[in-house]
Order: C-alpha cells, then structure tokens, then sequence
C-alpha cells in the first residue's frame, strides 16, 4: 500500500467496546483494541493515502445469538437484520473518498458516525495535587465545548 500510495483498510469493532454492554467485558475490550489500532495506521497511512476506518456493525450472525436473551433463527432472520444492510457503510470506507480515522455504525438500514471526544480541560502544571484537580473537576469534566480528538494533540502550546 505504502509503495503503491493508496490503500484501504476496514477493522471490524462493536458498540460493546465503544458503548459498553453487560456480560461481554473480555470481548467490548478486544474490539475496542480495534479502535485504538485504526487510531495508530490512520496517523501513520495518512501521508501515503493510506486510509483505515472501523465498521461498527449490528446484524443477525451466529455471534450476536450468543448475547444472553437473543435466540434469533439465523436461516430466517428479520429482514431488517440482515447482514447485507451494512454493506453500504464498507463500500463507502473502501472508495476512492473515504474518510480516515472514523468510526461508522451500521445495521438495520441505519448508519451513523461514532467518535471519542475530548475538551480543553486545564493545565495545573508540576503543582497538581488531588485538591486542585477537585477545585477545577467541573472544568476538567465538562464536555459541552469538546472537540472530536485529543486536546493535546490540537493544544501543544
């Protein structure tokens, strides 16, 4: 890829990682290792159009009949969960103009954009104790002005 200048890379992630879900910490774990690798190739491709996107996908699949509750007839699943319906979000990440570094949800017929954010938070420098963390702990958590990406990252001064 690097050699030929372009590339296309899609990682397959889950909203147990992104979001959380009950029972599958060891799996919400691994596929959040996903993001954090398309993070990684996404910086080190960019320069060589190199681009690596992460599907998060929902669908009716022998893995999903696993989550406790859920015992779908994969021979017939809903239509609606048919896992067909995120093809349209892998062809996207796979074409000429894909983006770089996102996270695309899809299922159901459904697509959306998932993102970790971050805020400016404040700089207490080599002083910083638990008690001046406490006193600006509504700054630091306050996430109304974040930005998508790491404010260091946009904030190096």
């Amino acid at each position: 890829m690097y050699e030929k200048n372009y590339g296309r890379i899609v990682l397959t992630t889950s909203t147990s990682g992104i979001f959380g879900n009950f029972g599958q910490a060891n799996y919400g774990a691994a596929k959040m290792g996903m993001v954090g690798m398309m993070n990684v190739l996404a910086l080190e491709g960019a320069a060589k159009n190199v681009r690596i996107n992460t599907l998060a996908p929902a669908a009716a699949t022998r893995l999903t009949n696993t989550i406790p509750g859920r015992d779908e007839d994969l021979s017939n699943p809903d239509p609606a969960r048919a896992p067909d319906l995120v093809t349209p979000a892998v062809l996207y990440m796979c074409s000429e103009d894909a983006p770089n570094g996102k996270i695309v949800q899809a299922g159901n017929g459904r697509f959306s954009a998932a993102a970790v954010f971050s805020n400016d938070g404040v700089n207490q420098g080599a002083s910083a104790t638990f008690e001046s963390f406490m006193d600006e702990k509504d700054v630091i958590m306050d996430l109304s002005g974040a930005e998508e990406g790491w404010s260091f990252r946009r904030n190096r001064s």
